[in-house]
């Protein structure tokens, strides 16, 4: 028992005007239909009901529950305690009880009448014998007191990364694991972790939807003004599913899975149709419109279930994806692992993280897109990106700032290049400011091996002038290998004059192996101390 529930005999108190039986984990309401629970008693007086009207209590929510029912009559005999006296009912658990006859959804056709007749329960000794059942006329007015499924046997957390909580019981014929919030879907298993999964994957994936569902309302809100409903894309949006079957001689209304099938496989169809032609705010109104309509029949089982949410998902993707909203997609990558298979979410998800300089969550999610395709294009280029941000984020740790280095003066510039030769265990030496012939720093090595070295810290890509300059240089500093080093790029001129001069290129990322006391890129490194 929890903090909030006592024990009433055989019946456990939630606290909330509901008793749970410990015998058959059916949860009751302690007042009949049309009486008030007070916290302490049921206050006023009870209604009463034709049978037909008996049933439409069956989508009655009551104390943060649904699935409320009217009992059949095996259940409602349970109720009978004839060692309460007159009535014969726990008047602790169900206090003020009625001197009526209560209602059962339970028929028995006798074959003398054109309908069955429906049976009833009365526990005033007075009124009926509290005993056996009674057969009246479907007309008749009795009372109702209504019943939940098996409940509470099994307390399992709730799980509140959505809306969706639930709970495992047990019952006679094994355990269930049932979402309360969708008081018809159960999953009977023999084991209590077998159910307890099946509840938890069911709540996971629909509060997905739900939570895509509030995001799309984030971004939809701007349009309040616009009235969505009256586009033709929404006249697809509205739809019933029941149907009528025979069930003996009666004929009553029963869901039609085909038909629900067929509804949403046109809402996918016209919802991916809107959003190729670039209208992805009217497709997240519709897709949210039918989810929060449907959803009461859109859990119809584990399997069904998966299929249609993953559709919902993946529809929901492709229009945020087309308004650049990569924060939700990156959202709910961590809690759908399905999305994770999806090669275009992942390049998306893969240039979030590189666009917000996250490079470990970058690597994790390219690892989940060259599993998949080894060979994609954008693997390269990710990892050259990825590769970039670390290096920047460890330069960054020993206060070089390779966001900002475009703002350094050219002598700064020189002077850092400098400092880390010297660092490396080269012999440094400047050229003079003025009449350099080319050249900004000479690098000796031990064995009398020379660099001529130019710097340029360009916030443009370097043209093929400063590779002439160093060819020019190299015969006056009797230089034997040529460099220069630039904090962005080459344009292509420039990289054909010096493979044809022999003259090494250090851009942007070579800039940053360099300063993070890494040569393996060139000629130097055989060198380095």
């Amino acid at each position: 028992m929890n903090e909030t529930e006592k024990r009433i005999g055989h019946f456990v108190d939630n606290g909330d005007g509901t008793v749970t039986d410990t015998r058959t984990c059916l949860m009751w309401r302690r007042c009949a239909q049309g009486q008030t629970w007070d916290g302490k008693t049921c206050k006023g007086e009870a209604r009463t009901y034709t049978w037909r009207e008996a049933h439409n209590h069956h989508s009655h929510t009551f104390a943060g529950h649904r699935g409320w029912r009217l009992p059949n009559i095996d259940e409602l005999k349970t109720l009978i305690d004839k060692s309460q006296g007159d009535p014969s009912i726990d008047s602790k658990a169900f206090p003020e009880t009625p001197r009526l006859r209560f209602w059962s959804s339970s028929s028995e056709d006798l074959g003398l009448y054109d309908t069955p007749i429906i049976q009833a329960l009365g526990f005033y000794v007075v009124n009926e014998d509290s005993d056996d059942h009674v057969r009246t006329n479907k007309n008749d007015s009795l009372s109702v007191r209504l019943v939940r499924d098996g409940q509470h046997r099994f307390s399992i957390a709730k799980d509140t990364s959505t809306k969706y909580s639930f709970t495992v019981t047990h019952d006679k014929q094994g355990f269930t694991a049932e979402i309360p919030e969708f008081p018809g879907i159960s999953f009977r298993t023999s084991t209590q972790a077998e159910a307890m999964a099946k509840a938890e994957y069911l709540a996971t994936i629909v509060g997905i939807v739900y939570e895509l569902c509030v995001e799309a309302e984030k971004l939809t809100k701007p349009f309040a003004h616009i009235d969505f409903a009256t586009y033709p894309e929404f006249k697809h949006t509205e739809g019933s599913f029941y149907t009528n079957e025979r069930q003996g001689k009666h004929t009553c209304p029963c869901f039609s899975k085909e038909k629900f099938d067929n509804y949403l496989n046109k809402i996918f169809k016209e919802t991916d149709k809107v959003i190729k032609n670039g209208k992805s705010i009217l497709a997240l109104k519709i897709l949210a419109h039918v989810f929060e309509n449907q959803r009461d029949y859109l859990i119809l089982g584990d399997a069904t279930c998966k299929r249609y949410v993953r559709q919902f998902v993946g529809l929901f993707m492709e229009a945020f994806i087309q308004l650049e909203s990569y924060d939700v997609l990156v959202k709910y990558y961590e809690k759908d692992p399905a999305l994770s298979l999806n090669l275009e979410f992942l390049q998306h998800v893969v240039g979030h993280y590189l666009t917000i300089k996250d490079a470990d969550n970058a690597s994790v999610a390219l690892e989940k897109l060259r599993a998949i395709e080894p060979n994609h294009p954008f693997v390269v280029q990710g990892l050259k990106k990825i590769k970039t941000i670390s290096m920047i984020k460890r330069l960054g740790e020993s206060n070089i700032d390779m966001q900002n280095i475009d703002s350094l003066s050219g002598h700064d510039f020189e002077s850092l290049l400098t400092q880390q030769f010297i660092k490396l265990g080269f012999i440094t030496q400047g050229t003079p400011a003025s009449r350099d012939f080319g050249a900004d720093i000479i690098v000796d090595t031990d064995d009398g091996t020379r660099f001529v070295i130019q710097c340029k810290r360009f916030k443009n890509k370097v043209n093929l002038k400063a590779v002439q300059e160093v060819v020019g240089a190299m015969p006056h500093y009797n230089g034997d290998i040529g460099i220069v080093i630039t904090s962005n790029g080459f344009l292509p001129s420039a990289t054909i004059l010096a493979e044809s001069n022999g003259i090494e290129l250090w851009g942007n990322m070579e800039l940053m192996n360099f300063l993070s006391d890494d040569l393996s890129f060139s000629q130097m490194a055989e060198w380095k101390k």
